[in-house]
């Protein structure tokens, strides 16, 4: 119904999303479901039945220029001292995260036969869920997994799981808040000091914090761009944030709402990512690739839990390092900032690009692993 070019509308429509996620929290139905789950189910049910389209520009525009901006706005609450206490754990559990992946791997090609592809597809599911997007296109190059029809089937049973995982891992994130368990050390902003200072003082820094994050984005892009690797531009936007952050630390300080500014951009993420889950693309080979995507994501699940309750490992901890793995760091930081676990954003975001970083080999060691075999 509504075009992909209906620019306006589309806007209209993630914003009134982002506002009815933050008021929906503080209702009946928020206790049950954060109001970031209930959005993106809005944004899934919206796109599949044809009100929204599965794919536009303006979703585009959300991803490559807003998503950055929103983890600049996250990360200026990031202190060194509580990175280093916290990036150990989040750390530790991210390679337990992997191992989970590759555990899920062994049992997905364990349970479903595949066929001459299923070596391929081991090694590019492994890579997608220990590093991210990125990953998969990468290794699917490497390995020769480029058919068509094959790759659009796996990357649409790869968007449909995702989104599916995302959703479970915030309803757990919700719980864990609910029950009390407030993430990190470092104190988190409360509603009404919002109301410190003059409301022009206020709109004016609150105008030089998202324009600055702006700046902050397209001067991480360059740098990537310079150093000959696009896809790390993250990496350079966090460390020129967090050096920022603790260099300027008391002007920071009086920024207030910026942290909300930067959650709001993460539940249009969210949206976003719920309207491109297209639930119509999976038929044919996309089936197969649908359930042998569910089962690693399930196994990464009971393995990352399992592995919390016996060896009482942070559940946040455990939480953040999975979205890093298998959905990436962006996801990690918008789910870390939207539960309000401030000292988790920064080692989610590390622990995401580390996954960038090793995934590909060890995506194309499991394919290798799997011929010989």
């Amino acid at each position: 119904m509504i075009g992909a070019n209906d620019h306006i509308i589309l806007i209209s429509i993630i914003i009134m999303l982002i506002g009815f996620g933050f008021l929906v929290e503080k209702t009946r139905i928020g206790r049950f479901a954060p109001g970031s789950v209930l959005i993106m189910v809005i944004a899934i049910f919206a796109s599949n039945i044809g009100i929204t389209p599965i794919s536009a520009p303006v979703y585009d525009v959300v991803m490559a220029q807003f998503v950055p901006v929103g983890i600049v706005l996250l990360l200026l609450n990031s202190r060194l001292r509580v990175i280093f206490v916290e990036a150990r754990p989040v750390l530790v559990s991210f390679v337990v995260a992997c191992l989970a992946t590759l555990a899920g791997v062994a049992v997905a090609v364990a349970a479903m036969d595949l066929g001459a592809i299923e070596a391929s597809a081991a090694g590019v599911f492994a890579a997608t869920y220990i590093g991210g997007a990125m990953n998969f296109v990468a290794v699917s190059q490497s390995l020769g997994f480029t058919d068509p029809d094959i790759y659009a089937g796996a990357l649409a049973a790869d968007t449909v799981v995702g989104a599916l995982f995302f959703m479970v891992l915030m309803i757990l994130a919700g719980l864990l808040t609910k029950r009390g368990e407030e993430g990190g050390t470092v104190a988190v902003k409360k509603p009404e000091q919002a109301s410190e200072g003059l409301p022009a003082d206020r709109a004016g820094r609150l105008a030089l914090a998202v324009g600055t994050a702006f700046l902050v984005s397209w001067i991480a892009s360059e740098l990537a761009v310079w150093f000959g690797i696009p896809g790390f531009s993250i990496l350079f936007l966090t460390i020129i944030t967090v050096a920022a952050a603790n260099i300027f630390p008391d002007q920071i300080a009086r920024l207030k709402g910026v942290e909300e500014v930067g959650i709001a951009i993460m539940y249009g993420f969210f949206v976003v990512v719920g309207f491109g889950a297209d639930f119509g693309a999976l038929s044919g080979s996309a089936l197969q690739f649908l359930g042998f995507a569910a089962i690693i994501v399930c196994t990464h699940l009971v393995v990352v839990l399992g592995c919390a309750f016996l060896f009482r490992m942070p559940m946040r901890e455990m939480l953040v390092a999975s979205n890093a793995a298998v959905l990436g760091p962006a996801t990690a930081a918008g789910m870390a900032g939207a539960r309000e676990w401030s000292s988790l954003v920064t080692p989610g975001l590390f622990a995401g690009i580390l996954g960038y970083i090793v995934a590909n080999f060890i995506g194309v060691g499991v394919a290798m692993l799997l011929g010989w075999s």
